[in-house]
């Protein structure tokens, strides 16, 4: 989130020398980078390839538009921040810092939601899909919720504040109880409760997948027995994957979240303290830039349709020369036509008998 640590943002921020900036530009420069480049072949890949058009990899879509929408607003701002401090003024920190938190809000239901599809999808195969309007009902309904259940509440309490020569964009609640209960409501409905129903669904999913039928393997196919079990396999690796990586990134930041609010400040400004409490906030951005990593390197269905990757690269060398070969040969045929209509009759037939060989 983007307000619950701002007051400690501003204070490793004032010492330009500070251990928070020193390391947070490097490490949020490299997750701009890396989020905005596989998130937007995630998406290209969902919208190049219609068959890729799937309710699981709509919501996978929309997924990787909250996680670029993070790493170009988010992340930057963490970076101006150390050095510039809030330099948009107070409109604009009342607009775009709830927007920022609506958006981790978005990937965080988006999640849950990809997991209860793939928990219907194979406990209940012969129920109804959902159709494209559907689903995309369901995501327009998911970025107003989080809008209004995560960004107007902190929009009311935003203002921007002076300290050491630098403006903040900061939330100003009235009392350190509210606070408190603000964070704590962040916690469990947008952290504790998704990672549970995630948990949940996933391990269900797991068990059902792990399930040998007997009286199905007796009477099927063993080739397309062996098929199933395999495609299975790596379902329940990009699942088990998936989730195992979604509660590193998120349940330290859960912690963290919980200790600076109840903790003696003696123990939260302590320097090694300090440390972990950047990498654990890298480690949060991290969630929105591992997700495309994960797909193009263990879902088969995704591999196979990024674009140019090592193991097609032969076959998209292949067809480009193809088509410079074909569009050469167009051209060679066209000027040739072209000679036949423009010499004589004799001379014609023989240019017409030399381009049939």
């Amino acid at each position: 989130m983007q307000e619950e640590n701002v007051s400690r943002v501003v204070n490793n921020a004032t010492d330009t020398r500070s251990e928070y900036a020193i390391l947070a530009p490097p490490l949020f420069s490299v997750i701009i980078v890396v989020g905005c480049i596989g998130n937007t072949l995630l998406l290209y890949t969902v919208i190049r390839w219609r068959e890729m058009r799937t309710p699981c990899n709509y919501l996978i879509a929309n997924n990787a538009i909250a996680d670029l929408g993070i790493v170009t607003i988010a992340a930057p701002l963490r970076i101006v921040d150390v050095y510039q401090g809030w330099v948009l003024g107070k409109p604009v920190c009342q607009l775009l810092a709830p927007t920022q938190d609506a958006l981790a809000v978005v990937s965080i239901i988006t999640y849950t939601l990809i997991a209860f599809e793939r928990y219907r999808a194979v406990l209940s195969p012969f129920k109804r899909k959902l159709s494209s309007r559907s689903i995309l009902m369901i995501i327009l309904v998911t970025w107003v919720l989080a809008y209004l259940s995560a960004g107007l509440p902190i929009a009311m309490h935003l203002t921007v504040v002076n300290k050491a020569g630098k403006s903040y964009c900061m939330a100003s609640f009235a009392s350190d109880v509210s606070r408190q209960i603000y964070e704590i409501y962040l916690v469990v409905v947008f952290l504790l409760i998704p990672l549970t129903l995630q948990t949940l669904a996933y391990s269900r999913l797991v068990h059902r997948l792990t399930r040998e039928d007997p009286l199905k393997r007796s009477f099927s196919d063993p080739r397309s027995s062996h098929k199933r079990q395999l495609k299975k396999k790596r379902l329940v690796r990009v699942t088990i994957t998936l989730v195992v990586f979604f509660h590193i990134c998120y349940i330290p930041r859960m912690v963290v979240m919980l200790i600076y609010e109840f903790a003696r400040p003696s123990f939260t400004n302590n320097i090694y303290f300090k440390y972990a409490d950047l990498v654990i906030l890298v480690l949060f951005y991290v969630k929105h830039v591992i997700n495309p990593l994960i797909l193009f390197s263990i879902s088969t269905a995704f591999r196979r349709r990024f674009p140019c990757n090592m193991s097609n690269m032969y076959n998209c060398r292949s067809s480009f020369l193809a088509r410079a070969l074909s569009s050469r040969r167009l051209t060679l045929t066209s000027k040739l036509i072209e000679t036949m209509e423009k010499g004589n009759g004799e001379n014609g037939e023989v240019i017409h008998r030399e381009s049939m060989l």
